[in-house]
């Protein structure tokens, strides 16, 4: 007994020893800590780098703290990720600087930790000044933004459009208050932290690598941005003065430099990125310190992908930029861009103070006392003169467009105080016009859309109308057309319908019936071209078969046929849908008498023909439908293999309509289908048909 009370008192005080330290691991203590100098968007400036975790470091717990911030939690456990103390206080200010939807969050936070000082909670402190519609605000306007680049830019087109948009829709804070991306964005004011964090913030959204370098010894933040794998510095603050020009004044002085362009004005040598000093550790490239955007003090807006602007140094013309292949052409100004010293006779001053905007498809600019539109090939046209008040308060200083308004300033000088905000309404309807034989209209994107063609015949469609690249084809552009023999598509051409951006296939080609081919250019990203048959590019939906196409017999394994897309067909007789997989829309075979459609029992076709024939949508031609049968391939009278000859009368009479003879039968002898109910022969490509073994009006293909 004395033994075993000796061993059951031992294992009690095992058990107690093991379990002290569960009871500490319990045991919370609570701190707080306030990182706001290292926050941007709290007038912070990032820290240094060489004592800084790497931005990438404790990715999964970062995520964490940011949704927990997102959602305005009270306490974020982060218990499972055994963070250090010292840990937290590096990665909280990361968070919301890579963040800056997080501009409600204070710099400030308590924390929970263990005997371990692993953190398991944090409690954040909000500005409860802002609310949740300030995020949706702030998130609609990125949104917005994102939305006005062109699909198909290149990444120095989105940042050419990036960086003049933040520059001419966001002035410098003068009362340095106002730090954060939502500032920049939606109030349209701050000092470098709220345009380095807008910027980047779009950038990253438009899928161009970014990141925020600061300087204490300057006191100031910019971008780090890469472009095809090199690196340039933008400041986007720099390139908006802060002495009151104009508005629509955007400067390029500092647009994606090296660092030994960028330095020239940018005097420290302590850039950082939080956690490396880039000044020592530069990467970046000079490949653009002398671009010919260098001497443009005007926005660059961009319709397809043709730039517009003027220089500082010529008053005579205004130039046009192909973005993609770098030709620029020069047009003269309709006046000259010498702005008056006000209330000075015979006095100029020194430079073109034109600043350009776009809105639906034509460029905007302005002359002193003038506002002018030009196409993308350069046609000018006013569109509007000051009147005797106006010219009362000044000249034509800078234009800014918002939706179909024009805002434009009216000032003593480039750099008043204040200048009179005028606001003039364009026409909210696309820019249409006609060319070569076609009628456009212009997209949102600044592409056009043919919507009416005049031609006949064979038919090119061209790459650009006007200036503006074909990028549409209307909703029912042929429909219907008689005389149209041959339509070729370039491959500029992406889209069909109303919306690009959910490409209607249908209709284009529709009861076109002179149709006898549709050609793609190579390169094409959306659709194919196979014998003159119409397929989207992966070949899985065939869009169009034209309507004259010859041939009586036609194979497809395409997964989805189009509506209308073998409509009205004047050679086609049998249709074969050789995929199980094979669907198609109503009416696709609609007025065809003659065609008979078969597919593989079991299928996608049979499916979508039984489910059609029990809603009566079917046009099986078994109810006075305008065209004849759906048959399954089971129909088909498939003679033995080997046979060698068929003799002559040897199927007269009969009634088999529809008849696959071997490969292996090398000859067919006169009369043999003499009187019968035969309408479609297959036979091998050398088997010998003798004249008269079928009637004429039989279809024989050779497969």
């Amino acid at each position: 007994m004395k033994k075993r009370l000796l061993s059951l008192l031992l294992s009690l005080a095992l058990l107690l020893s093991l379990s002290i330290p569960c009871v500490h691991a319990d045991t919370l203590e609570t701190d707080s800590a306030d990182v706001s100098a290292y926050v941007l968007h709290l007038g912070g400036l990032l820290p240094e780098g060489s004592q800084r975790l790497r931005a990438s470091d404790y990715t999964a717990v970062k995520q964490v703290i940011y949704e927990g911030l997102r959602a305005r939690k009270e306490r974020i456990n982060i218990s499972a990720y055994n963070l250090p103390i010292s840990v937290l206080s590096s990665i909280y200010p990361q968070v919301l600087n890579e963040h800056p939807d997080l501009f409600f969050v204070s710099g400030g936070y308590s924390y929970s930790y263990n005997y371990n000082s692993y953190v398991t909670y944090v409690s954040p402190y909000y500005d409860n000044s802002y609310t949740e519609a300030d995020v949706t605000a702030y998130q609609n306007t990125v949104k917005k933004i994102i939305g006005m680049l062109g699909a198909d830019w290149s990444d120095m087109e989105k940042l050419l459009f990036l960086h003049d948009y933040l520059v001419t829709h966001c002035e410098y804070d003068l009362g340095y208050s106002r730090y954060n991306a939502h500032d920049a964005l939606v109030v349209g004011s701050a000092v470098c932290q709220g345009y380095s964090e807008a910027f980047c913030d779009l950038c990253l959204k438009s899928g161009i690598p970014c990141a925020i370098i600061s300087s204490s010894a300057i006191n100031h933040a910019w971008n780090l941005v890469t472009l095809n794998g090199e690196n340039f510095y933008v400041d986007c603050t720099w390139d908006d003065p802060s002495n009151h020009w104009y508005e629509g004044y955007c400067s390029h002085s500092n647009f994606v430099l090296s660092k030994f362009a960028l330095a020239q004005t940018h005097n420290s040598t302590d850039w950082t990125d939080g956690t490396t000093n880039v000044y020592t550790n530069d990467t970046s490239s000079a490949r653009y310190d002398a671009a010919w955007w260098s001497d443009v003090n005007t926005a660059v807006p961009i319709i397809g992908h043709i730039g517009a602007y003027t220089t500082d140094s010529d008053s005579y013309n205004f130039y046009l930029r192909n973005m993609r292949t770098g030709e620029t052409v020069s047009h003269p100004l309709p006046a000259n861009g010498v702005w008056p010293v006000y209330g000075q006779a015979h006095s100029h001053w020194a430079g073109n103070y034109s600043s350009f905007a776009a809105v639906n498809g034509l460029f905007y600019f302005t002359l002193p006392t003038e506002i002018w539109s030009a196409t993308p090939t350069g046609k000018t046209s006013s569109v509007y003169k000051l009147t005797k008040a106006e010219l009362a308060d000044g000249y034509v200083y800078g234009i800014v467009a918002d939706g179909n308004t024009l805002y434009y300033n009216i000032g003593e000088q480039a750099w008043e105080t204040t200048f009179t905000r005028k606001a003039l309404p364009l026409q909210s309807g696309p820019v249409t016009g006609e060319c070569d034989g076609f009628a456009y209209e212009v997209l949102p994107d600044g592409t056009a859309s043919i919507t009416a063609c005049k031609l006949s015949g064979n038919i090119t469609i061209p790459k650009t109308l006007d200036g503006y690249t074909v990028t549409n084809l209307a909703s029912e552009l042929f429909y219907g057309k008689s005389n149209v023999t041959a339509v070729t598509i370039p491959a500029s051409v992406t889209s069909f319908g109303p919306d690009p951006s959910d490409n209607s296939w249908d209709y284009v080609f529709s009861y076109c019936y002179d149709l006898t081919r549709i050609n793609v250019e190579t390169g094409n990203p959306s659709f194919r071209s196979v014998d003159g048959v119409l397929f989207s590019k992966d070949g899985k939906t065939l869009i169009h078969y034209p309507c004259s196409r010859a041939g009586a017999v036609y194979h497809t394994q395409a997964q989805t046929i189009c509506c209308t897309a073998f409509a009205s067909s004047r050679n086609l007789k049998f249709l074969f849908l050789d995929s199980a997989d094979t669907r198609w829309y109503t009416y696709t075979f609609y007025n065809d008498p003659a065609l008979t459609v078969f597919y593989v029992p079991g299928g996608q076709a049979e499916q979508k023909a039984n489910a059609d024939r029990a809603s009566g949508r079917v046009q099986d031609g078994k109810s006075g439908n305008p065209w004849s049968s759906l048959e399954s391939t089971a129909s088909l009278c498939t003679l033995p293999a080997g046979l060698q000859v068929i003799e002559s009368e040897a199927f007269a009479g009969t009634e088999i309509p529809w008849i696959l003879v071997p490969a292996e039968c090398t000859r067919i002898e006169k009369g043999a289908f003499a009187d019968s109910g035969l309408a479609y022969l297959r036979v091998g490509k050398n088997t010998i048909i003798e004249g008269g073994a079928v009637a004429d009006t039989v279809v024989v293909e050779r497969k």
